[in-house]
């Protein structure tokens, strides 16, 4: 391919928007900006405080940081950066496991808004309480395939959906207990039990809280 076709595909791509990056092991974001010299590639800052997801920030795309600092996401590409430090992942994840007291690294562009967010050093302590809260959510769930002769109100699921979900709690809260755990791990093994946990949300039922049924 000529290498002028080449240069044009880049500056095509870059004209996008701004782009986010990952570095491997670094746990930290690139990011890209178009000042008066050209493009600049910057590493994204960061802020740390407690997050909440805000419905009047933008149409629902928007968080508040420390209870008092409203941002909204940024609408910059986000392919590269990985899918569980996404704003809308970890949020989902983040909410559901009862983390919401729990600081976090919020990566932002460089006019301040949200890029995506990370547990940082407080990974440790979020995936303990992340695996409290699941053992808590299990307390009451008996085991049966259809509910049949179950006191009413009682909450049941299959053996098979309570088995995944046992195996995946337990891996948690092996890693929970671990001092040899790389700080940009955590937020991958607590965005995996959120999703084995799901959700029992009637549009889209999933993991363990989408299977159990009431009697």
């Amino acid at each position: 391919m000529p290498l002028l076709l080449i240069l044009i595909i880049i500056v095509i791509i870059l004209q996008i928007g701004a782009q986010c990056k990952w570095r491997s092991g670094k746990n930290e974001v690139l990011s890209a900006r178009q000042d008066a010299d050209g493009w600049v590639c910057f590493k994204a800052p960061s802020v740390t405080g407690t997050i909440e997801h805000s419905d009047s920030i933008a149409g629902g795309k928007g968080y508040v940081i420390n209870g008092t600092d409203a941002r909204r996401e940024s609408n910059v590409s986000r392919y590269n950066l990985r899918t569980y430090n996404r704003p809308t992942q970890f949020w989902e994840a983040y909410d559901a496991l009862g983390l919401n007291e729990i600081a976090v690294n919020v990566w932002c562009t460089a006019t301040g808004n949200p890029i995506g967010f990370s547990y940082g050093t407080n990974g440790k302590t979020a995936m303990k309480k992340a695996v409290e809260t699941c053992k808590a959510l299990m307390e009451g769930v008996v085991i049966s395939e259809d509910g049949e002769g179950l006191a009413a109100g009682t909450r049941w699921i299959a053996q098979e959906y309570m088995t995944e979900f046992q195996t995946a709690l337990a891996a948690a809260e092996k890693y929970s207990k671990s001092n040899a755990i790389g700080v940009c791990e955590w937020d991958q093994y607590i965005y995996e039990l959120a999703a084995a946990l799901g959700t029992d949300n009637a549009k889209k039922p999933s993991g363990f809280l989408g299977n159990i049924g009431i009697a």
